[in-house]
């Protein structure tokens, strides 16, 4: 665990938002362009114009169709190896509506000027912003959702990226307006589930979540949405299905892929970030972390924390001086930062509800599931941390800091929502954890004993 756990949550928490406004698309994508005119080379020194097409075919780099370089209607264009959809545009089209004078009209008017080229016949339909970010340069970006007829297209997702004055460049994963009778319809959302719940036995246990449990899982248990998808990617054959997340337990995260009118299961798989595999064949090792004093009174849930802010000095896995904020209830010290910027003081009604804290738990070395008790770290006085304890509360805000510096987010998925962690994890079996996972709301992090973790990294 020591002080690589910084590293492990910024792995695993900055997997949504990484590269989400990168306009550089892949170096070895095919560029064939809108005109045909003549033909280009590119090498490092740029863009080199040739007259004879077979001498390309003796040169390292790749042919392409003509673009008029000085012509500003004239678009460069990225597109996917295996469809051949456009994937990366970078250009103003000659079409394109200029009169417009709001961004989100703007974002549309370039969408409807590309409508064609990328195979979409009613962009403005088919296309909704979902959310807009504007860089340091004062460059707007724009993402937005695919749907058909109101129902979105699974894995489908788009970016706009504006200039100074104009939309000017397109990327992203999209499908083809989909071919698609969305009426026909024979499997309901409850026979998809039940089906789904069948499935999950053959993976890992399916328990029934207590409510404390439910406080660090990431939605419901079970949660099924009407979507498109596009079994392995294939543009000719989009799909009705129904999208079913399914939590069997804290340790598990499946996502299943429903034909909606077959029930045939069309794909599935764990969703959940983990640092290693689990071991399932190792003996029972007893656990060396130090269990913290819990008091004979009432342990308060992340809903009940009461909240009067002090800060603690302690030394963390990697024996280094840590200095982190703590709250004190009485003669309690809980592990709860509430400093941070996203602490909501107006939407929290501390005792009974804390929005916006950083929190740790500890386990007690049993696995997180049915009926199991994970409560606060805390303390009888304000120098008794453990170095466990320290890491993962002072890591997490490091996180923390990380996204809101970095990415400017209120707090990871920028909700202003808890991050908690949780200590001192154990496996189904009772046994040390050899692992660290982040199962989309919740950090776990077990005490490995066979999958040892370097000190140092």
């Amino acid at each position: 665990m020591k002080n690589t756990i910084t590293i492990l949550l910024l792995t695993f928490l900055a997997l949504p938002v990484f590269g989400q406004f990168k306009m550089t698309p892949p170096e070895d994508m095919e560029r064939p362009a809108v005109t045909d005119k003549s033909a280009i080379q590119i090498n490092a020194e740029g863009f080199v114009p040739t007259v004879t097409p077979s001498t390309l075919a003796t040169t390292p780099y790749t042919t392409l169709s003509s673009i008029a370089l000085n012509k500003p209607e004239n678009l460069e264009i990225r597109r996917d190896e295996k469809t051949n959809q456009p994937i990366w545009i970078k250009g103003i089209p000659a079409n394109m509506d200029r009169t417009k004078t709001n961004p989100t009209e703007k974002t549309f008017a370039y969408l409807e000027a590309i409508g064609e080229l990328i195979n979409i016949k009613q962009p403005s339909d088919e296309f909704s912003i979902t959310n807009t970010h504007t860089d340091d340069q004062g460059h707007l970006h724009v993402r937005l959702q695919q749907s058909f007829e109101g129902i979105k297209i699974y894995g489908s997702e788009i970016m706009i990226h504006h200039n100074a004055t104009d939309a000017q460049l397109f990327n992203g994963r999209y499908f083809p307006t989909p071919q698609l009778d969305i009426r026909q319809q024979n499997i309901s959302q409850t026979q998809a589930e039940e089906t789904v719940k069948s499935e999950i036995t053959n993976e890992t246990s399916l328990l029934e979540l207590s409510p404390e449990v439910l406080k660090f899982v990431d939605g419901e248990p079970l949660k099924s949405t009407l979507m498109i998808y596009h079994p392995e990617n294939n543009i000719e054959n989009p799909r009705l299905i129904w999208h079913v997340e399914i939590i069997p337990n804290i340790t598990n995260r499946w996502e299943y892929f429903i034909d909606a009118n077959t029930r045939e299961v069309l794909f599935h798989h764990k969703n959940i970030c983990q640092l290693f595999g689990w071991h399932e064949d190792h003996d029972h090792h007893s656990c060396t972390a130090k269990n913290p004093i819990i008091s004979e009174e009432k342990i308060l849930t992340p809903n009940e924390l009461v909240v009067s802010e002090e800060t603690a000095i302690a030394n963390d896995l990697s024996n280094v001086s840590r200095q982190f904020s703590v709250w004190r209830d009485g003669n309690n010290w809980l592990m709860v930062d509430a400093s941070r910027n996203m602490y909501n003081a107006a939407q929290s009604n501390l005792p009974e509800n804390a929005v916006g804290v950083i929190g740790t738990f500890d386990a007690n070395n049993t696995y997180p599931g049915q009926g199991s008790s994970i409560n606060i770290v805390n303390h009888g006085n304000n120098s008794s941390w453990t170095r466990n304890e320290v890491s993962a509360h002072y890591n997490a805000g490091i996180a923390y800091e990380y996204f809101r510096t970095v990415f400017g987010r209120n707090s990871i998925k920028n909700q202003g929502e808890n991050i908690f962690s949780v200590i001192n994890v154990s496996d189904e079996n009772g046994n040390d954890m050899d692992n660290a996972f982040w199962n989309g709301e919740t950090m776990f992090y077990g005490n490995a004993t066979v999958c040892k973790i370097p000190s140092r990294s």
